[in-house]
């Protein structure tokens, strides 16, 4: 007994594989197809039937032999699979003699209907959901560089008001402080010139005397 896995698509035709050598008219035997794993003998759950030559009995329209049966071809084809269709499926050559028949198991499996159908938005919705993802992500780096300038810018800004504060501070008191000095200062040699200045009018007398003294000899 040999096992083989099918697959298709819900809604196609599929060909389950069965054939046997046939080499004189002797070789040509009656088969049946059936519904699950094959038995003892005979079909469990019969779906068609061949003498050997033609296709005898058949269960559905969709279930047909294509192949030259009488060469040994004996290969299932069903329409218009359904999800009913699947499971195993037994090809049985009836060969005359104890333990004789030629069995095959065949799995048949069906590709549900949403596989086949979205396949395609699958594949469209991953392009479209992709572009808005790349998009998004360069605002969010855009927006990062801002809140990064706005944290150190105020750091620095603190620092610096506060030493510029102390020495404009002391600029201004040393500035004020010569000032101060020069202006006491003027005062003193301003005062000192105003006294000898009083002490010459008071010696100028002198040659004023001197002059009345010389009118009395003129007069003798």
């Amino acid at each position: 007994v040999s096992d083989t896995v099918v697959k298709v698509r819900k809604g196609q035709s599929v060909k389950l594989p069965c054939t046997y050598s046939v080499r004189q008219v002797s070789d040509i035997s009656v088969m049946c197809w059936g519904q699950g794993m094959c038995p003892i003998s005979k079909c469990s759950n019969e779906i068609v039937r061949t003498d050997g030559w033609k296709v005898t009995s058949a269960q559905s329209h969709r279930y047909q032999l294509h192949g030259a049966i009488a060469n040994g071809d004996v290969s299932l084809t069903i329409s218009n699979v359904g999800i009913r269709d699947k499971g195993m499926y037994c090809c049985r050559i009836e060969i005359p003699g104890l333990f004789n028949d030629i069995k095959r198991n065949l799995n048949l499996k069906i590709d549900p209907d949403s596989c086949e159908m979205l396949s395609p938005p699958f594949s469209i919705s991953a392009l479209t959901t992709r572009a808005p993802l790349t998009t998004t992500a360069p605002p969010l780096t855009t927006t990062a560089p801002p809140l990064t300038s706005m944290a150190v810018l105020p750091r620095p800004t603190t620092p610096p008001t506060t030493p510029t504060s102390d020495t404009t501070t002391s600029a201004t008191t040393t500035t004020t402080a010569p000032p101060l000095a020069i202006t006491a200062a003027l005062p003193e040699p301003t005062t000192a010139p105003v006294t000898p200045t009083s002490d010459l009018p008071a010696t100028t007398p002198s040659p004023t005397t001197t002059i009345f003294q010389s009118n009395p000899a003129s007069t003798e």
